[in-house]
């Protein structure tokens, strides 16, 4: 019901991501709820953010990062606290979700030979084609993970050297209220997206789609980027899609420094202020010996 009431106000993109995250507490429930009589406690939501510390994302994979771990717990809260006030529940039990204080998790750019690396794997992927498209555009666009998957075919405009522009929904915010804007892609990305698109030869519509033909959910974009690395030996590196995103800003920053070009970074990567955009830069020691020179040199 919760999931419902958000999809009468909220992008379809936003609501899956909220389904996303709010499936791993019904995973879990499902497990303990007949021996717990189906009576849920303050306890077992303790012990629920326990069992997302460590529980697997799938075989083989690492679990939820700390900051993920955070997101859930924070949907399932959201969602609690709206049946009280629809009346589904008797009491406000969001409070009983614990809150996690943020991860710290020493972050690092991947470099651009780890990115090709990761482009390669792609190609080894039961979809190829599609899954180099969506890599090559998070990693040369530096849209995010739900931007990727509201884009339109008809929305794009490919250019004799296949570079371009496409239109995507991201984050709704007062200057930008429908979340709309236009990304830019370049002739690498396009020369990977230019193949999928003559393969399918689609005139419109979801850009990424299943075998069916439907459009994929954020979390099979997530299994993308998870696979395409666990393949590259790279997920101590890239654990998900916003790893990219943060390489796309510190590779950009690098190779074009200035006020000037900060501007145009923010607009293609859809932050409204220039401190966001700032966080996604993960400049280290390298960048300081590049840069840095005293007033003698």
């Amino acid at each position: 019901h919760w999931l419902a009431d958000c999809r009468a106000r909220l992008p379809a993109y936003t609501v899956d991501g909220y389904e996303d995250k709010v499936d791993h507490f019904l995973v879990w429930w499902s497990g303990v709820a007949d021996w717990k009589r189906h009576e849920l406690g303050a306890a077992d939501l303790q012990q629920f953010a326990r069992w997302l510390a460590t529980a697997p994302r799938a075989a083989g994979q690492p679990p939820l990062a700390r900051n993920s771990q955070r997101d859930v717990l924070r949907r399932l809260r959201q969602c609690l606290r709206w049946s009280f006030q629809r009346r589904y529940l008797l009491i406000d039990v969001s409070a009983w979700v614990p809150v996690l204080a943020p991860g710290r998790r020493q972050r690092r750019a991947a470099t651009v030979e780890e990115l090709r690396r990761l482009l390669v794997a792609g190609g080894q992927a039961l979809d190829p084609l599609r899954d180099q498209a969506a890599l090559a555009l998070l990693i040369q666009t530096g849209m995010r993970r739900a931007e990727l998957g509201s884009i339109h075919v008809e929305t794009i405009t490919m250019a004799a050297d296949w570079s371009g522009t496409l239109r995507v929904v991201g984050k709704r915010t007062v200057a930008n209220p429908t979340g709309e804007r236009v990304v830019a892609f370049d002739a690498f990305a396009g020369s990977r997206l230019a193949p999928y698109l003559d393969a399918h030869g689609w005139p419109d519509g979801p850009l990424l789609r299943n075998e069916a033909g439907a459009p994929v959910s954020l979390r099979t974009i997530d299994r993308i980027v998870e696979r395409a690395a666990e393949r590259a030996g790279l997920s101590d590196v890239i654990q998900g899609c916003h790893d990219l995103r943060r390489a796309f800003v510190t590779h950009f920053r690098r190779r074009n420094r200035g006020e000037d070009y900060d501007r145009i970074l923010q607009m293609q990567v859809g932050h409204a202020s220039a401190a966001v955009t700032s966080i996604y830069d993960l400049a280290d020691e390298s960048d300081l010996a590049d840069v840095i020179r005293g007033p003698l040199c």
